[in-house]
């Protein structure tokens, strides 16, 4: 276990000019629009999604001087509670990412609402199909990005850390790298309190995501029943951060979840930040996270 680095801020700001166009005609313009490299951006769309029976929005971060040319990565970021597609682009990751040295790949952050990325027991919000089945193809399409799972990776923080493990145990192998931030972590005892909570059921639908208390249903997600060996995470390369003050049950959780890691010898990398559950801690661990993702020699 290590601590991450503090961030490192610089003193002066990154300048943004606005792009010259140069020809007076219509059809140059046009030509310059797709062929003259961009500063870096997050562009909003919207996908009709047949899963979720909706429209769904997303955001995708293009690095700066990106062209259709230039296949990169691709990193799906996964938001916590309370998030949305927008989180990265609020937090100033994007310029953060176009400092030197700063890894180029193409991210994609859907719209997870509050469903935890869960297909819902229910059978009304299936998250993690829409985003696996759906979004994960039409973007790799748009943007051509580089093929999975050699060049796909997950990160997530908070509820979507807690997304990015589920999507390491149901969709195995589909992900070069798995990096959960401030995830909650539970095992089928630890989890009953969580169901008892008149306050948790207020904010969430929880029986609608997970159905009603059952442990044999819950061990079947449960990470220290499921991960026995390094095979078991099928290639994929795993980190785990959480702060020195988040959440006491997500501390608890992610240092049961190493322990039981390391107790197996299943590879991973376990990160102990300083900092808690908030953006002004995430946001240098986030750069952490991708750089670790994309430059495994930095292990």
């Amino acid at each position: 276990m290590r601590y991450s680095p503090q961030a490192r801020r610089a003193n002066s700001q990154i300048s943004r000019r606005p792009t010259r166009w140069l020809g007076a005609t219509g059809a140059l313009a046009l030509c310059l629009l797709a062929c003259t490299p961009r500063p870096p951006r997050f562009e909003y769309a919207q996908l009709a999604s047949q899963r979720m029976g909706r429209n769904m929005d997303y955001a995708v971060y293009l690095p700066g001087a990106w062209s259709a040319g230039e296949r990169l990565p691709l990193i799906v970021f996964l938001h916590g509670a309370g998030d949305g597609p927008n989180a990265l682009d609020q937090a100033g990751i994007g310029n953060l990412l176009d400092r030197p040295g700063a890894p180029r790949a193409i991210i994609v952050a859907p719209r997870g609402d509050r469903g935890f990325w869960e297909n819902w027991a229910s059978g009304e919000r299936p998250y993690r199909d829409w985003v696996m089945r759906e979004l994960v193809p039409a973007v790799q399409r748009r943007y051509h990005t580089l093929p999975c799972p050699s060049d796909c990776h997950v990160i997530g923080i908070s509820m979507g850390g807690y997304g990015a493990l589920m999507m390491a145990l149901r969709e195995p192998g589909a992900f070069s790298s798995v990096a959960a931030l401030s995830a909650p972590i539970y095992t089928a005892e630890s989890v009953k309190p969580f169901y008892d909570s008149w306050l948790w059921n207020l904010l969430l639908p929880i029986e609608d995501i997970w159905g009603p208390y059952d442990p044999s249903k819950i061990a079947t997600r449960d990470l220290h029943l499921q991960w026995h060996s390094n095979a078991d995470l099928h290639g994929s390369r795993l980190l785990l951060a959480w702060g020195d003050q988040d959440l006491p049950n997500l501390r608890a959780g992610n240092e049961r979840l190493h322990q039981h890691l390391t107790e197996h010898g299943i590879a991973h990398e376990a990160v102990l930040f300083r900092g808690g559950h908030k953006w002004a801690s995430w946001t240098t661990v986030v750069l952490d996270a991708l750089r670790w993702g994309l430059e495994p020699e930095l292990d």
